[in-house]
């Protein structure tokens, strides 16, 4: 019996998949490690998550919604919008199952028919009267802090978000700094070093990160003195990049 609505299910998905399924009999095997027949994909990553795909897991789809059959042996899904579309306007797909069951619905938006819409700020008050209070804030885009809303201690002049500092690595967005790390909220570095132990060059970090050596002393240009480590040369200068003298007369 089991396997005949094994069967009949991995029928069902074969012919609502188009194309998703190739091979109807190993569409459901009850192993989630074994392969499914999309195309010789495995079950942890079928079709991409597009709508109609196998599934085990919500992760799994693009919508975020994978739907299971009522049969409480099955082990394979597919991939759905929750509510079976996009909703009507002035509605929005909510959750209403209970118990750990899933089950969605378009409800009415909760909107006061006095509420003149505003920015959201934390400060309990539904001020985009969308019927939700304080949503998404306080995001500073700080790595460093960690945002809170605490609606209490809003004031009329200032909100109620909290951005406390943290200590962790993080990335300063300066190709040219090593060792970036979180200080008093804030993401900074150190300079990275492109000294290349040559006075005849003139060093530097590009945009890339790189370090260039730009080489000094063009033949005929002005002279950049230099001292090329020999007690028995003079007139020591930069020529294309290394120091050069003239030997002493002696």
């Amino acid at each position: 019996m089991r396997s005949s609505l094994l069967l009949a299910f991995a029928a069902v998905l074969a012919l609502s998949l188009g194309g998703c399924f190739e091979d109807p009999d190993v569409a459901v095997t009850g192993d989630p490690d074994a392969l499914v027949g999309d195309g010789g994909g495995d079950i942890d990553d079928p079709c991409n998550g597009e709508n109609g795909c196998p599934c085990t897991l919500d992760e799994q789809c693009k919508s975020e919604y994978c739907a299971m059959p009522d049969d409480p042996t099955a082990t394979t899904g597919v991939c759905d919008d929750p509510c079976g579309g996009s909703c009507p306007a002035g509605q929005t797909c909510k959750s209403v199952g209970r118990g750990g069951k899933k089950k969605f619905v378009c409800m009415d938006d909760i909107v006061d028919p006095g509420c003149t819409p505003s920015d959201e700020v934390c400060d309990g008050a539904d001020n985009d009267c969308d019927g939700v209070t304080d949503e998404s804030t306080c995001d500073d885009d700080n790595a460093c802090t960690v945002d809170d809303c605490d609606p209490t201690r809003a004031t009329d002049l200032a909100d109620g978000c909290t951005h406390t500092a943290i200590g962790l690595s993080c990335d300063d967005g300066n190709p040219c700094t090593e060792g970036d790390a979180c200080n008093g909220g804030a993401c900074a570095g150190t300079a990275k070093s492109c000294d290349d132990g040559n006075p005849c060059t003139t060093d530097s970090c590009d945009s890339e990160g790189i370090c260039q050596h730009a080489a000094l002393g063009a033949e005929g240009g002005d002279k950049v003195a230099c001292d090329d480590g020999s007690p028995c040369s003079t007139d020591d200068h930069c020529l294309a990049g290394a120091c050069v003298g003239t030997a002493l007369d002696c």
